[in-house]
């Protein structure tokens, strides 16, 4: 991965005394800053009814950017089995763990602390110790292949995961449950 996602991106924040024009944290930037590894392994077996398989995915980040900060290494590993049940529906389970590592180092040029109050710490994400954890999800889902008609061809998924497991470092919101719609077309 290139770094091609702005870091410097700044936007009007409000707090005591009004709004003042500041760079925005890091997790609230389109891009890491660095050139980044992205290895990936995947593993896929079927049967008539049956699929089922396993991938790791990560991101290995290099050096700091011109901000003085690099962002956490990241793992993602999810396995999941699904069964159909008839020609043009199947059901699946999936449990998947994600990892991001703490960010390391001080974000340059980002405000922590109002002037007027420099003790006081009003954005939390400007802090590396509010970056990363781990997560643990479990998933249920239905895929539904339209075999006739004007959607010939198409696919439509829905997913819902919930968290098992959420262990975030320092001060984050937590997820409570996630919804994922997808269409697909394959030609």
């Amino acid at each position: 991965s290139l770094p091609s996602g702005s870091i410097g991106e700044k936007d009007n924040i409000p707090g005591p005394g009004g709004r003042i024009q500041r760079q925005m944290p890091a997790p609230m930037q389109l891009g890491s800053g660095t050139v980044d590894a992205l290895p990936s392994v995947t593993f896929l077996g079927q049967q008539e009814h049956w699929s089922y398989g396993v991938q790791a995915n990560g991101k290995i980040r290099s050096g700091d950017n011109h901000h003085n900060y690099r962002l956490g290494h990241q793992l993602d590993a999810t396995g999941w089995i699904a069964r159909k049940v008839s020609d043009q529906l199947s059901l699946s389970a999936r449990l998947a763990y994600q990892y991001a590592g703490e960010m390391h180092g001080a974000q340059s040029d980002t405000a922590f602390n109002p002037p007027f109050a420099p003790s006081r710490r009003t954005v939390t994400t400007a802090f590396s110790e509010n970056y990363g954890g781990q997560r643990i999800d479990a998933s249920v889902g239905l895929n539904y292949y339209f075999r006739e008609g004007v959607v010939a061809g198409n696919r439509v998924a829905l997913e819902i995961s919930t968290p098992l497991l959420q262990d975030l470092n320092g001060f984050q919101l937590e997820t409570d449950w996630t919804t994922t719609i997808g269409w697909q077309y394959a030609w």
